[in-house]
């Protein structure tokens, strides 16, 4: 059988991380093909294992891909950790001046009250 394990990644072989795959026989683990890329530092790496061919003819695959950190979103991250900590500091805000208010009205109750006892 001849496996083209290009034609299989194609277009996912591109890109900021190349795919590392290999092709294997089921029932002796051993390996049939191997595509190793070289690798850099990467934050993590995701790996899938997928079945190929028929019932009749199993081929199974383990494909992985590093995640460089080049690769994750920190200006996205960066923004929503300041847009995030400024609502929670708005709403602490809010807060506070909705306490600081309702204790200013109960004390302006407990003099209205104290003249008035005072008055009779």
């Amino acid at each position: 059988m001849w496996v083209d394990a290009r034609r299989l990644t194609g277009a996912l072989d591109e890109g900021a991380a190349p795919l590392s795959y290999t092709l294997f026989r089921p029932e002796s683990e051993q390996v049939i093909v191997v595509h190793m890329p070289e690798t850099w530092a990467a934050s993590t790496t995701l790996w899938v294992a997928k079945v190929l061919g028929t019932t009749l003819q199993v081929i199974p695959i383990r494909i992985s891909r590093p995640v460089p950190w080049s690769a994750w979103p920190w200006a996205g991250a960066a923004l929503w950790t300041l847009l995030t900590g400024g609502v929670t500091a708005l709403v602490f805000r809010l807060l506070e001046g909705c306490r600081t208010a309702q204790r200013a009205l109960l004390d302006e109750r407990a003099r209205a009250g104290g003249v008035v006892q005072a008055a009779s």
